[in-house]
């Protein structure tokens, strides 16, 4: 009896030592304390943040166009920032690639430590593996797609915990934090083909979206926080700028919103104070609305689940002396630029009829810093760029502008050599025998001087 007992203890600790021995091997991490991370992120140097998105458009539209230059505005030092990219892509196809381990993703980085700080640089056919072992990332962010972003039996617990699990044991840096993009509800009036599922009205998506989160997030272990930029969204279009803040798509943001939604993160993640923010780096076409700016995503961080109505409800006035300008004629001609588009890179497009563009591509002696862009309401436009003669060879187009007057500046022009404009209207289909009208939607202001 007594060698029995004595077989049985030696059997179960041999089996005990090499159930460790098998962790060790797997490298499992434990999982990070929500309660020591939270307390320590009001502290978060300026030295260096590290961001990758594993994501779609909508954290395309969150990091690639401002996120960088809001970190430079707060003064930190090494930036660099990732998102994995497929367009539309769910979690469900995130977590069938992450199990598969496919190169299925279109890698977008920029890092301050680069020849072209602040210019994304697509890599295809990327594994998320290969992503989540470039760099030491600080913060790892997923999130859903947004035609399911508000349907509660899309949110799978156990694919969301594989991703993130996944990461968790791939990354170097034991002080990684994973948050959830939450994101934001259409236009009123896009014609997306999943709005008919939240019955057409944007504020039942939105609030759609706050009930899946807050159902299947809030509590996630593997998560230690929301990014609510769909509620700074919402809360912006309570102000004067009303629902103006997606491109003409009604879904996708425009410039103005893609600020929003990149200040959002980077104050819910650092916890910084939003007064630190130097206003020199602001983009000019925002500082008439950077009050508002900064009370939406403020709000958000607040009450992230619920709407705050902006106190700003009046339109400031535009404050120029176009005396000082010349009215500079654009050459409004039917078609529209594609600097992305091959061989007609750099020719006038004549295939769709939604559009009116200048009639000649411009350089920046014809376009200096201290130029006025002014669209009118109810319009929008493109400033395509070039980086080269022939052709935008980032394979990135800038996004379509609604926001009512911008000024050039170094930042606007960038590494392009070349700027035309493609002008079009949501609720004008056909521009084709409409040219002239159109010519009087746009207008450029050229300093004198």
């Amino acid at each position: 009896m007594k060698k029995s007992i004595i077989f049985l203890f030696v059997l179960l600790f041999s089996f005990l030592l090499v159930s460790c021995q098998d962790k060790e091997e797997q490298n499992i991490i434990p999982l990070p304390k929500k309660e020591v991370i939270e307390e320590n992120v009001n502290q978060l140097s300026k030295d260096s943040v590290k961001i990758l998105a594993i994501g779609n458009s909508f954290s395309d539209d969150a990091m690639v166009n401002h996120m960088y230059g809001i970190l430079k505005a707060f003064g930190v030092n090494e930036i660099i920032l990732g998102n994995m990219y497929i367009g539309g892509c769910t979690v469900e196809t995130h977590f069938y690639n992450a199990v598969n381990d496919l190169p299925s993703y279109t890698y977008r980085k920029t890092s301050s430590n680069s020849d072209n700080p602040g210019v994304f640089v697509n890599t295809a056919n990327m594994k998320l593996s290969d992503a989540l072992k470039d760099e030491d990332w600080d913060l790892i962010t997923l999130q859903q797609a947004s035609h399911d972003s508000g349907m509660v039996s899309t949110y799978k617990v156990d694919q969301i915990n594989y991703i993130l699990d996944l990461a968790l044991k791939t990354t170097n840096n034991y002080k990684i934090q994973f948050a959830w993009h939450m994101t934001w509800a259409y236009h009123k009036n896009t014609g997306h083909s999943a709005f008919p599922k939240y019955s057409n009205d944007q504020l039942t998506m939105y609030e759609a979206i706050c009930g899946c989160v807050n159902q299947n997030i809030v509590n996630n272990d593997y998560i230690n926080f929301v990014i609510p930029a769909g509620t700074a969204i919402q809360n912006a279009r309570t102000s004067y700028l009303g629902d103006t803040l997606t491109e003409g798509d009604g879904y996708h943001l425009n410039t103005l919103g893609d600020y929003i939604a990149g200040l959002t993160w980077i104050l819910k993640y650092t916890g910084w104070d939003i007064n630190e923010l130097n206003m020199d780096y602001v983009p000019s076409q925002f500082v008439r609305d950077i009050d508002v700016i900064k009370e939406s995503c403020v709000n958000a961080i607040k009450n992230p689940y619920s709407v705050t109505d902006s106190t700003y409800l009046v339109k400031p006035e535009l404050n120029i002396d176009l005396s000082q300008y010349e009215l500079l004629d654009w050459q409004p001609t039917f078609g529209h630029w594609n600097s992305t588009g091959g061989a007609d890179a750099t020719k006038i497009i004549t295939s769709m009829k939604n559009f009116v563009c200048s009639g000649k591509r411009f350089t920046k002696e014809e376009l200096p810093v201290g130029t006025i862009i002014i669209i009118e309401e109810g319009w929008q436009y493109r400033p395509d760029g070039w980086n080269s003669e022939n052709a935008n060879t980032t394979g990135t187009r800038p996004g379509n502008v609604t926001t009512e007057m911008i000024v050039v500046d170094e930042a606007w022009w960038g590494d392009y050599i070349l700027r035309g404009f493609n002008v079009s209207s949501s609720s004008q289909p056909d521009l084709s025998n409409m040219v002239l009208e159109v010519g009087t939607k746009l207008k450029i202001y050229v300093p004198k001087a």
